[in-house]
């Protein structure tokens, strides 16, 4: 009977110490690539696009005139160069 309750003992205590160790080695997996996405998010160059309209309400047949404009999202500033709007209605 003891070698059983030993043996018992024995299995119980190995699984907690596999299962602890596997979860400290997703956590690592884990903090990883969250270090990974946010050293590539703080690097990528996102965009934003705002559009100014002319009016509140269009009505069916109403011309719409907009301008556009293409943004860096950390500075709020205007992007250099040539950028392409495409609208599709």
């Amino acid at each position: 009977m003891r070698a059983i309750r030993c043996f018992i003992g024995l299995g119980l205590f190995l699984s907690f110490c596999l299962t602890s160790y596997s979860q400290e080695g997703n956590q690592t997996v884990m903090e990883s690539r969250l270090a990974a996405v946010s050293d590539y998010l703080s690097k990528a160059a996102t965009e934003k696009v705002f559009l100014h309209l002319d009016k509140d309400d269009y009505h069916a047949g109403d011309n719409i005139w907009f301008k556009a404009y293409v943004v860096d999202s950390k500075t709020q500033t205007p992007l250099q160069g040539k950028i392409n709007l495409m609208l599709k209605w």
